[in-house]
């Protein structure tokens, strides 16, 4: 390869800032619905969704100790501060799930 006829262009690390780069982003308390843009609170689902009804009946069904058993672990899991990763926060506006953001 010959190098000796490349067109190079000088870098242009002097460049002025813009508007966007200049905005501080900060967390707030509320959240934020990254789909539509709404500031407000979320909606959760409810700890026992309609699938979980329907396995503890089915499980109830087969014996008393598995659908107690499926109903204390469901409950254990989504249910208090730590269990609210796996619940689903639906934007109040929207509907979006899981789309929200503390940082704007």
């Amino acid at each position: 390869m010959d190098y000796q006829n490349a067109n190079y262009q000088p870098l242009n690390n002097n460049a002025q800032p813009t508007q966007e780069n200049n905005q501080q982003q900060t967390t707030h308390n509320v959240p934020k619905c990254n789909c539509c843009g709404h500031i407000g609170p979320w909606k959760e689902d409810p700890v026992f969704r309609p699938v979980d009804w329907i396995l503890t009946i089915v499980f109830l069904l087969l014996g008393i100790i598995p659908g107690i058993a499926y109903a204390v672990v469901v409950l254990a899991i989504r249910s208090g501060k730590h269990g609210d990763g796996y619940r689903n926060k639906r934007c109040t506006n929207c509907g979006a799930k899981n789309m929200f953001t503390f940082i704007y």
